[in-house]
């Protein structure tokens, strides 16, 4: 590597913030996602928004992340799930932990 002047790495590496691979992609090469979209709902004040502007951050920052990221590859199964399960609580419990009433 001392001929092209640049360190070598491992993959996954992350190409414009999308981790790439010349094999498929297993579950935890995506927990760096999964991590962002927590981090990013943990910041906002979910239980003082409306369900209306919930929806319109869920929509426009979560969403447009996804979507991105799938533009590129197929997410594993679960980890659609995990995301869709993340934005699914922002949007009726408000970023809070209540209590499930069965």
């Amino acid at each position: 590597m001392d001929l092209f002047n640049c360190q070598s790495g491992e993959f996954p590496i992350r190409y414009l913030g999308v981790p790439a691979s010349p094999s498929r992609l297993h579950i935890k090469d995506w927990t760096p996602l999964q991590e962002k979209n927590e981090k990013k709902l943990s910041t906002w004040r979910g239980s003082s928004l409306s369900i209306a502007r919930r929806t319109t951050m869920i929509n426009f920052s979560l969403t447009s992340t996804f979507i991105y990221h799938m533009s590129m590859y197929l997410l594993p199964k679960t980890v659609i799930e995990i995301l869709d399960r993340q934005r699914r609580s922002f949007l009726w419990q408000g970023g809070g932990h209540k209590k499930n009433i069965i």
